[in-house]
């Protein structure tokens, strides 16, 4: 799948998710009725977002559409590092086509067009 899932697992799962439950539980210790008020509303868009996550998931195809957005990042990945090689081999390629076609250069063909332009 997607070379950089791994990162960004352990950076959410083991920094991001702690943070925010840490500071969930410093809004309910706080002894203020709107400290307590803000982190039930956090807590009920949390149990909302997880409901839906959980819902795309099982019926809205929602594993094979991650599936999917991570191989193509791959793939994406992928030939934008090979672009070079792929270019020199398709350029070695084409060379030997106009080598084996004896068609002419692309500088003669151009002076050429140059010149019936100018006349």
């Amino acid at each position: 799948v997607w070379r950089g899932f791994p990162l960004v697992y352990i950076f959410v799962m083991f920094v991001i998710v702690p943070l925010f439950f840490l500071g969930l539980s410093a809004l309910f210790e706080e002894d203020t009725k709107g400290f307590k008020v803000l982190g039930s509303f956090i807590v009920i868009v949390l149990a909302l977002c997880l409901a839906y996550l959980a819902y795309w998931c099982a019926y809205q195809d929602g594993q094979q559409k991650c599936y999917t957005c991570m191989s193509t990042r791959e793939r994406k990945r992928k030939a934008i590092v090979d672009l070079p090689d792929d270019m020199e081999f398709l350029k070695a390629r084409v060379a030997a086509l106009t080598e084996h076609t004896g068609l002419p250069e692309e500088e003669a063909a151009e002076k050429d067009a140059g010149e019936e332009v100018e006349a």
